[in-house]
Order: C-alpha cells, then sequence, then structure tokens
C-alpha cells in the first residue's frame, strides 16, 4: 500500500486515495454516502483518513471555528420511541446553555459500529458527540479528540450516562413474586451484537435474580426472544403461552413487547390479568394507555445530564472520567392487579 509524499503538510484527498488504493471519486463517495462503498474498501479510507488526519476543505474552516457551540448526537431514534425522551431532556438543556443540537439517525442500537459514527467528526463541525446505546471503539474514530458522551452504553475512556437496568428487572422480578403465581416468562428483544451487555439482557439478569432470591426460577425454555414490534412477536409468544400452566407472569423487556404479549393473550382467548399477569419496561404512552404495569426509567433526565456532562467536558478535557447511573421505580396498574 502506497503511502503519500512526505512533502505534504496537509494530507489531501489524493493522499487518502493512495493510501486505501482507490480512486480520489471512491473516497468521496465513502465519506459522502458510505452505503454506496464495499465495507472493506470503505473501511480502508476510513482508516486513512483517520490515519492521515484527513480533514475535507469544507470542514477544515469547520474545525477552525470550533468552539461555537454545536453537539451532535446519534441513536436508533426511528427503531425506539425512548430516544425521543431521551432527545427532549438533551434539548431542553441545550437551550439553557444556548447550544445548537445536530441529530443523526442510526438504523439499529444493536448492529455493528457504523460508518456514519466512524466518519462523524470528518463529515461535520461538533464541538462534542453524545452516543444513545451503542459501543463505540475509540481506535475508530477518525477524531480522537473529540470529546464524546455515552447513554445507555459504557467505556472506561468515556463519560457515561446509564439507565441502572438490572436494578429495573430486580423491581419487575420483586413485584413478580407477589402476584400468586408459581409460572414466570420472560419476553425479550433479540441481540444482534456482542459487543455489549443489551437493556434486554440486564433487566432479564435482575429479573431471574429477584426469582433466585425467592427460591423461585425462570427456566431457559420460559425465556423467548422475539424482534422489537408488537405484531411480529404474537406467534411467538403465542406458543409460549400455550406451553405453560397458568396463571403466570410475563416480564417483558419494553412496553412495546409487553403491548404484544397483552395483544397476544387476549386474541388467544385469555384474560389479562386473571389468566396473564404483564409486566414492561419504560412507562411510555404505551403503558398508561393500555394501563399496564411499568417500570418507569428517567429518560428525559438521562438526556438532560448527557447534554450537561459533555458541556462540562468541552470545557475542561482533562476532568475525570464521571459515569453516572440513574435509578427506576414501579408503577403498578391493571395488567398485574
Amino acid at each position: 500500500m502506497a503511502r503519500p509524499s512526505s512533502q505534504r503538510t496537509r494530507a489531501t484527498i489524493y493522499d487518502v486515495a493512495n493510501y486505501a488504493g482507490v480512486s480520489i471519486s471512491t473516497v468521496s463517495l465513502a465519506l459522502n454516502a458510505p452505503n454506496r462503498v464495499a465495507a472493506a474498501t470503505r473501511q480502508r479510507i476510513f482508516d486513512g483518513a483517520a490515519a492521515l488526519g484527513y480533514v475535507p476543505r469544507a470542514d477544515a474552516t469547520a474545525r477552525a471555528r470550533r468552539g461555537t457551540g454545536r453537539i451532535g448526537v446519534i441513536a436508533a431514534f426511528g427503531t425506539y420511541t425512548s430516544f425521543y425522551q431521551r432527545l427532549t431532556g438533551l434539548l431542553a438543556a441545550a437551550a439553557h446553555r444556548q447550544l445548537d443540537v445536530v441529530v443523526y439517525d442510526h438504523v439499529s442500537t444493536a448492529a455493528m459500529i457504523s460508518p456514519l459514527l466512524t466518519t462523524l467528526p470528518i463529515r461535520g463541525m461538533l464541538d462534542g458527540l453524545i452516543v444513545m446505546n451503542m459501543p463505540v471503539e475509540p481506535s475508530r474514530r477518525a477524531d480522537p479528540d473529540l470529546p464524546i458522551v455515552l447513554v445507555d452504553s459504557e467505556h472506561r475512556w468515556f463519560d457515561s450516562i446509564v439507565i441502572d437496568d438490572t436494578h429495573a428487572g430486580v423491581l419487575a422480578g420483586e413485584h413478580a413474586t407477589t402476584l400468586g403465581c408459581e409460572t414466570f416468562l420472560y419476553v425479550g428483544e433479540v441481540q444482534q451484537s456482542t459487543l455489549y451487555t443489551s437493556p434486554s439482557q440486564q433487566r432479564l439478569s435482575g429479573y431471574r435474580s429477584a426469582l433466585d432470591a425467592r427460591g423461585l426460577s425462570l427456566p431457559p425454555e420460559h425465556v423467548t426472544l422475539v424482534p422489537h414490534d408488537i405484531v411480529a412477536p404474537m406467534s411467538t409468544i403465542s406458543a409460549l403461552l400455550r406451553t405453560v400452566q397458568l396463571p403466570c407472569v410475563v416480564v417483558a423487556h419494553d412496553d412495546v413487547l409487553a403491548a404484544a404479549t397483552i395483544r397476544t393473550a387476549t386474541m388467544d382467548g385469555l384474560r389479562v390479568p386473571e389468566d396473564v399477569r404483564v409486566i414492561g419496561f419504560d412507562d411510555s404512552d404505551v403503558a398508561r394507555a393500555l394501563d399496564m404495569t411499568s417500570v418507569r426509567v428517567p429518560f428525559e433526565e438521562s438526556g438532560q445530564r448527557a447534554l450537561d456532562v459533555l458541556a462540562e467536558r468541552i470545557n475542561d478535557s482533562t476532568r475525570p472520567v464521571e459515569n453516572t447511573r440513574l435509578q427506576t421505580s414501579l408503577v403498578v396498574r391493571a395488567s398485574t392487579q
């Protein structure tokens, strides 16, 4: 692989193309429309841009103007409504600090690190970045000096704001043990990435530990993982309910899957809560509309705190890494009463 000439003081698109062994048009396409470039080629280009410190001409001016108060936030806004709640808190805190916010949508929080995340510092002028519920690999950042705050994921190098999802699972499990049932089920979300422990896994762990503490069990066959949707999981949930002794308690990863459980039980001729007691997480509009028991999660507070921590990090890059863990609470409604 050829290296750029040592005579140049600033890397150019030609240097990146030479590094990656591609044309300059391919480099431009990878930086502006990464999904149109093959993954292996795209990664060589990103690695070259990072190694050479390449900054496109438009962004070079933007970099020089850092400090004007623009931060980015990236999350799977199209997949989970909870990210909008986090964003609400974040925007309120940003307005108070007179900061502009650039929002980047990501296809899935469970997917691998995306080209968008890898190239954000190259493609836009940002003083800092908030990454929600996605793993971050420091070595793949194009700009190692860009302040980053993580929400719902952790890395020892970065400030983070996390929900105590394990304790949330304990709350659901403790409530489940008071409902007069001997059969306990869990409906979780399919995990697509092994890079981090998902909220669904953490909530399952807490639920299981609460049952264990009371001499109760959650057998592997009583745990099912389904897509994050209301309709798609119904056949799987229906099959699970047909195999167990009623009445039972179903703890679902979030209110969407809890709603899928209630809909499935009702369509199968089962009664909620007489035959099936259902507990969700997030205390969303769905839970309130269905009068459903749910564990309340402080989403808006997490967004607000993330913005505050990022602002503090931008102002003082030498401050110790801060890890904040927010607590949850149980809201009991008709689905378990």
